[in-house]
């Protein structure tokens, strides 16, 4: 348990929970952690709050016109322990956190990414429900057919996430869910029943606000595919899921801007 994690956090102005959820990695049972911080935008915005909490973080500053997988794939260049924690900044990630993912990878060498349950928040920090995830043999019933992570909860192997080819740049609001497809054919994933994060649901996520693009969700197809392929599975019936999955996206696009 003396390993080293890096907690990858990508970030932008105005960021109204920043300090809470720096104050959550400060309460951390694992000693031995480091912030790489990805700010979007003027670094001097908030790479002061950063770094009066956490004076060892690294500091990534990226230019306004990068999306979330380049803010993400750049923090990975940065980061270089051997394990690596996902953090938003609007999330509380609970004290025993990174403990137990990390216990988790190193008990299990097979598992390549490992998420966990989360307790949703409101944006006052009050508790209004949860979130439940499949673990053991019911997470690959569920990727097949969703993301079955909860992306700021996920800790993952570096080395084989950078493996896999990192995020794909062309996977625009779904470039978790494209990667978890990519991983789960190279090894196994899964989740902690445990709430290790508080979730915080609010008007600003851009998982509400944005749809999924057409050619993110070619992406998803070609990944979903490479999945069944891996395990030896039906095609047939990955494309059936694939169409699936592409028609609700379709219909959300609808509504929602991309």
């Amino acid at each position: 348990m003396d390993a080293w994690v890096d907690v990858l956090l990508p970030t932008r102005a105005p960021a109204p929970w920043l300090a809470e959820t720096l104050d959550g990695l400060l309460t951390q049972t694992h000693p031995n952690w480091r912030l790489v911080a990805v700010v979007h935008g003027d670094a001097t915005d908030l790479s002061p709050l950063i770094l009066d909490r956490i004076p060892s973080a690294v500091i990534v500053a990226m230019t306004d016109d990068a999306k979330l997988q380049d803010l993400l794939n750049a923090g990975l260049q940065a980061c270089t322990a051997d394990y690596v924690a996902r953090q938003d900044h609007d999330d509380i990630p609970e004290p025993t956190r990174l403990e137990a993912q990390l216990a988790f990878l190193q008990e299990h060498p097979e598992v390549l990414a490992v998420g966990s349950a989360a307790a949703e928040i409101d944006e006052h920090g009050n508790a209004i429900g949860s979130r439940e995830i499949p673990s053991g043999s019911e997470f690959i019933k569920a990727l097949r057919w969703r993301s079955a992570l909860i992306h700021p909860s996920v800790m993952f192997r570096r080395a084989a996430v950078l493996e896999v080819g990192g995020y794909d740049i062309g996977a625009t609001n779904a470039e978790d869910y494209e990667l978890w497809l990519r991983l789960a054919a190279a090894g196994e994933l899964d989740n902690i029943p445990e709430p290790l994060l508080r979730y915080r649901v609010h008007s600003q996520q851009m998982s509400q606000a944005r749809a999924i693009p057409r050619a993110t969700r070619t992406l998803v197809g070609r990944s979903r595919r490479a999945l069944a392929r891996s395990r030896r599975e039906s095609l047939i019936m990955a494309q059936l899921r694939q169409i699936a999955w592409s028609t609700r996206q379709f219909v959300r696009s609808v509504r929602r801007p991309t």
